[in-house]
């Protein structure tokens, strides 16, 4: 795996109230010219409208990072929603608080259903009824279930790392995060954080 381009499959078992899960996978690519570059302090702006949802992307990314031990900032602490400020107003912003990178987060999808493939084996013979050589046989229930949706939230999730000081997109991913029917969005959101946190370190970004 270079740090140029990786793929990674991590499966997160998260326990919730029992068997809850999420499945969360993760493809990143690295600028060229980011190759050697690594960030210290990092903004988290999530574009989101719902200021409920962009608050809990922007806390545990945050929350993640940290635990990685990168000094990471949420994005409404220091571009309030409630400001209209200019790309330039919000570099110099940056700038006077020694963040050196931002990382963009919009989600492309938010769903409940989920869909789960066929599983299992047909009907089995077994004794009891009668075939045409007379002896018995009768069909036992195989396991076998056909594919069907069920409730669960799913989210796919764009995430781009910029340079502050020329504005250069560095890094960027693609984070799909599924959860069973006894997950909830926030678990999900919890499992993205955690995977691009940790993808992040492996690719080096991250000082």
């Amino acid at each position: 795996m270079t740090k140029t381009a990786s793929s990674i499959l991590i499966a997160l078992s998260v326990g919730i109230f029992g068997c809850s899960t999420t499945n969360t996978t993760i493809r990143s690519f690295t600028d060229p010219a980011y190759r050697s570059t690594r960030f210290g302090r990092v903004l988290i702006l999530a574009q989101m409208p719902d200021l409920e949802w962009r608050g809990l992307v922007e806390s545990s990314l945050v929350a993640a990072l940290r635990n990685q031990g990168v000094s990471a900032i949420e994005g409404m602490e220091l571009i309030p929603p409630t400001r209209t400020l200019t790309d330039v107003d919000k570099m110099e912003i940056l700038r006077r608080n020694h963040v050196d990178s931002y990382l963009v987060i919009n989600v492309g999808a938010l769903e409940r259903q989920i869909y789960v493939p066929p599983t299992g084996s047909p009907s089995t013979p077994t004794s009891g009824g009668s075939s045409k050589t007379g002896q018995t046989q009768d069909k036992r229930a195989g396991t076998a279930t056909a594919g069907h949706t069920e409730p669960g939230p799913w989210a796919l999730f764009n995430v781009k790392l910029y340079d502050v000081s020329n504005g250069h997109m560095a890094w960027l991913a693609s984070v799909n995060a599924t959860g069973s029917a006894h997950s909830s969005f926030a678990k999900v959101i919890l499992s993205f954080s955690e995977t691009t946190a940790t993808q992040l370190s492996r690719d080096g970004r991250l000082k």
